[in-house]
């Protein structure tokens, strides 16, 4: 299937994001779902949806082979609005998306009537906060046969990492619903500089980079910290100056702030020089209980 991305190109132009990294559309690579091992049985888990099983990427079509081990189904319970199936997909950076190209469950007929038959789809870049990019989006269903080519869905959603399916339907109803394949089309990545202060490179700088530094004082600080983490005037090893660069920056994502006024953005050096007693006594009273026996 061909992307005419050239208008989402010039969108994102007019928007003022990062500039993409590529023009021409692509699969975005390496995609994960959540929970890949859930399904009907072993045979249709979720990892068929993002492991090419099944597709011919080439043409790209699906084949009607539902009991090999190369399609997806939930377990027979009921669809609805207030019992919808969630799936979650985790790219392996952020991307602008261009389409979602979906391959329903392609069960050779009539049985392909199991497929999703109405579903929302919303994107997040941090997996917390997740916005509507296509509501209520009816599938329709797979074709039964080997040349099945599924539906490319026109979506324009800059900086995205996850996408969430909402499934509320079957095609048939009924119980139990089930995809092909999923398929990820984007037209540009972005590669973030690392927020100052996130020594372990998460995209947040939180207590995780404390811990980094703590277990790394006094060692090399080009092994232990993200590339770029680090104060640019910082030098030698790892030692108190990250602690302050850390601090300063407590709170960040990205370089962009991430914690309200009302909230300390910085922790106070007490509370984690408390936190380093406690460990410090935790080694030091087995060390004088052992001395004490030996006496």
């Amino acid at each position: 299937m061909q992307r005419p991305v050239a208008a989402a190109v010039l969108v994102h132009a007019l928007a003022g994001a990062l500039p993409v990294a590529s023009l021409a559309a692509f699969d975005v690579p390496g995609v994960t779902v959540a929970d890949p091992g859930l399904g009907q049985n072993t045979l249709r888990t979720r990892g068929t949806l993002v492991d090419g099983s099944g597709f011919n990427a080439g043409a790209r079509t699906h084949l009607a082979a539902p009991d090999a081990g190369t399609m997806w189904r939930s377990a027979a319970t009921v669809v609805s609005e207030d019992q919808p199936v969630i799936l979650d997909f985790a790219l392996n950076g952020l991307y602008d998306l261009a389409s979602i190209d979906i391959w329903n469950f392609n069960h050779f007929s009539p049985a392909q009537n199991h497929g999703v038959g109405r579903l929302d789809i919303f994107t997040s870049s941090d997996g917390l906060a997740y916005v509507s990019a296509i509501p209520t989006l009816v599938l329709h269903p797979g074709s039964g046969l080997d040349s099945y080519a599924g539906q490319s869905i026109d979506v324009l959603a800059f900086s995205t990492k996850f996408v969430r399916f909402r499934i509320v339907s079957g095609v048939a109803g009924g119980q139990g619903v089930g995809l092909s394949e999923v398929r990820f089309v984007a037209f540009g990545e972005h590669t973030p500089a690392v927020a100052p202060g996130d020594y372990n490179g998460n995209g947040l700088v939180d207590a995780a980079d404390y811990t980094l530094f703590r277990d790394n004082l006094g060692g090399d600080a080009a092994a232990a910290f993200a590339a770029g983490s680090r104060d640019p005037l910082g030098s030698g090893g790892v030692n108190q100056s990250d602690y302050a660069f850390w601090s300063q920056n407590f709170g960040h994502a990205g370089g962009v702030a991430a914690v309200s006024p009302a909230n300390p953005a910085v922790p106070e050096t007490c509370a984690w020089a408390t936190m380093l007693l406690a460990g410090a006594a935790a080694l030091v009273r087995p060390a004088l209980r052992a001395r004490s026996r030996a006496v």
